[in-house]
């Protein structure tokens, strides 16, 4: 699916030199003409548009039991408002998807996936959820929805990416965002009279920002009058990702991955009682 020209985002993207790659059957930029190698720890705040990643929503009665028998996290200790990184496993045990999941409210959840596989991950939510309701009767009101692209998606990584929000505040008597987002949570909250929900992924050094796009161009543009914040694409995002042991390589070339290659074995949790993990450790 080609970026739209009347994409508010697409015109922030293009006035700084983009270049577009084709990524899920979507347009997303590459790179702003500059090929380089970002290094860990970031010595620099960065802003990606993440627009294109998969947005599933999954809720209903026993939605957080549901996801927790798909997924290799703890989703039962995830209380409102914090989130988690984790794998979606098929029944052989290998990776679908390293995804981010968000508790964003009672008995529901959002799931951040990447693009090349939101069709084969919302699909196989759908048919394991299918498969035990018809064998024991569990999951029968647990919904799985696709909101894929319904919402733009940008990320802020690295050092003074909250004092840099902070500064944007515009209500009075807000609170600093550093008490509200501590590690793992989400909330929402208005920026420049923008409606947004911002989300704390830690272990990525990054705050998540989902708004409508208009929303999204303008902070953007605000965020940009900071001479520190430095805008990357796809390309350097997967690459600090990967370096932070969060990226699953393969997606694009539709690779199944065993969990061994994929280096993510440290988003198991120790319980094997997530799908895939008798296969996994047999």
């Amino acid at each position: 699916m080609a970026a739209s020209s009347d994409n508010p985002m697409r015109r922030e993207h293009d006035r700084l030199g983009a270049r577009y790659i084709e990524y899920g059957g979507a347009e997303v930029v590459a790179d702003y003409g500059i090929d380089y190698h970002i290094d860990l720890p970031l010595a620099n705040p960065l802003l990606v548009d993440l627009s294109f990643q998969g947005m599933l929503r999954v809720s209903g009665l026993d939605s957080g039991f549901f996801l927790h028998t798909v997924l290799t996290c703890d989703v039962g200790s995830l209380t409102h408002g914090h989130s988690s990184h984790a794998l979606m496993l098929d029944g052989e045990g290998n990776v679908i998807d390293e995804l981010l999941v968000i508790c964003s409210g009672d008995d529901e959840y959002m799931l951040i996936v990447d693009a090349p596989v939101i069709d084969e991950a919302f699909d196989w939510l759908k048919t394991i959820a299918a498969a035990v309701s018809a064998r024991d009767g569990l999951f029968s009101e647990v919904k799985i929805g696709n909101e894929s692209g319904a919402l733009a998606m940008l990320a802020i990584m690295g050092p003074d990416r909250l004092p840099m929000l902070n500064e944007l505040r515009t209500e009075p008597n807000a609170p600093d965002f550093s008490i509200q987002l501590g590690s793992g949570t989400c909330f929402t909250r208005s920026i420049g009279g923008i409606p947004m929900m911002l989300i704390s992924d830690e272990p990525a050094e990054t705050i998540l920002v989902l708004c409508s796009r208009e929303g999204a161009a303008a902070l953007w543009q605000a965020l940009l009058s900071f001479p520190e914040l430095q805008a990357i694409g796809l390309r350097p995002y997967e690459q600090v990702m990967s370096d932070m042991g969060l990226w699953l390589d393969g997606l694009e070339e539709g690779r199944l991955l065993s969990v061994s290659e994929s280096g993510l074995a440290h988003l198991l949790r120790e319980t094997r009682d997530f799908v895939g993990a008798s296969a996994l450790f047999a």
